[in-house]
């Protein structure tokens, strides 16, 4: 079988270029070729020299035209720019006929969101979201059990997502670790009006949203800056209520010091309640009534009885599988995507990465808590635009 071939777009000089690099290669049925990797066209090929890719192209514009000629056929790219990039490289990849996987969220605006999912509509393109946290097996086995009923109806739901990182005031201080990434996270002209909700309370909503089947309908939200002088949220809490009522929290935090990535999920049902933290990502805990139970990827039947799971796994048991894992399972629903489009069967049906329309209701979600929070943290309703 012919490797599906991967351009990467954005991420030369920080952080989430490479793991894109590493995630689409872990499986021998993609490579990537190409790649425009800075806004400075002499970096870009400077930094797709150094990551050995076959052509580096110094433009946006020169990779979409080899690609129409047929010079460097592509499968699908990766849009990882800053978030206020996001419409200006998708769209164009789209009109073209490439495929899409986006860095999440969607877009810095709803305009822009909508803009993307019109391109998806009009060219017939898939687009999904580098929601890399829902690659995680285990989150599809969670997914899939409250799907069949297993923890009976879905009663209440917590999903969280803490960090540190952003404890200080790095983004003012040009030497500090991580000061590139907390400037373009803390600035509205580059990541929209939110910072903290839509870095991380997106993956919380994701999750809730897609582990649960439910969707969220109002929510009662306060967005705060405990570190003084930043002007966009760093602390983000939203309760909601979900479809048929059902209540829920969403929280996020960048100022939590010994906290890294501790991102997870409670889902509480009438016959059980299912915990998961992406930090033990291999680890799934089930509780019922009479019994708690540490799902594994070796543990027992799970093969046997979801074996559209046991398939995104890589290694044998006790070789832990990760972020860069979770991230290729992204590519792989990508590259199926791809092969759907060309009429193949998919390679891993049981996969579910979030497309166009659950990145429109994260942005509504988001949208809905900067209002909410600017009322007094008022009950508001989501307004859930179409492209």
């Amino acid at each position: 079988m012919e490797p599906i071939r991967v351009a990467i777009i954005g991420g030369g000089g920080g952080f989430f270029g490479k793991p894109h690099q590493m995630a689409a290669s872990l499986d021998p049925e993609r490579r990537v070729v190409a790649g425009v990797l800075s806004s400075d066209p002499d970096r870009s090929i400077q930094f797709g020299e150094e990551w050995g890719l076959d052509h580096p192209f110094a433009t946006l514009d020169d990779l979409i035209g080899a690609h129409g000629s047929g010079t460097v056929p592509l499968g699908y790219a990766v849009v990882a720019v800053p978030n206020n990039q996001h419409a200006a490289v998708a769209i164009p990849l789209l009109r073209a006929g490439i495929p899409v996987l986006c860095e999440k969220p969607m877009a810095d605006t709803m305009g822009n969101a909508l803009a993307i999912a019109k391109a998806v509509v009009d060219t017939g393109t898939p687009l999904l979201l580098a929601h890399t946290y829902m690659g995680h097996p285990m989150v599809q086995l969670a997914r899939v059990m409250v799907a069949n009923g297993v923890i009976g109806k879905v009663r209440a739901a917590t999903s969280f997502y803490l960090q540190g990182w952003l404890a200080d005031p790095i983004e003012t201080k040009p030497q500090a670790l991580g000061h590139q990434q907390a400037q373009g996270r803390t600035t509205p002209a580059i990541s929209g009006p939110t910072c903290c909700g839509g870095d991380i309370g997106s993956h919380a909503h994701i999750a809730l949203e897609m582990v649960t089947g439910l969707e969220v309908k109002r929510v009662s939200a306060m967005l705060s800056s405990v570190v003084e002088g930043r002007t966009l949220d760093d602390d983000f809490r939203a309760n909601c209520l979900l479809t048929d009522g059902v209540p829920a929290t969403v929280g996020a935090e960048q100022h939590a010091i010994g906290f890294a990535n501790h991102h997870g999920f409670r889902i509480e049902g009438s016959d059980g309640t299912l915990v998961f933290q992406q930090e033990f990502s291999e680890e799934l805990t089930w509780m019922t009534r009479d019994d708690t139970r540490i799902l594994r990827r070796n543990h027992g039947n799970i093969g046997e009885m979801y074996p559209e799971i046991a398939t995104l796994f890589r290694l044998p048991g006790g070789h832990v599988e990760a972020f860069l894992e979770a991230l290729g399972n992204c590519h792989r629903a990508t590259a199926d995507a791809v092969r759907e489009r060309n009429g193949d069967q998919p390679l891993y049906p049981g996969l579910m990465i979030p497309g166009p329309a659950a990145g429109l209701r994260t942005m509504a979600f988001l949208a809905a808590c900067i209002e909410s929070s600017q009322k007094g943290s008022v009950m508001t309703a989501l307004k859930h635009p179409g492209p």
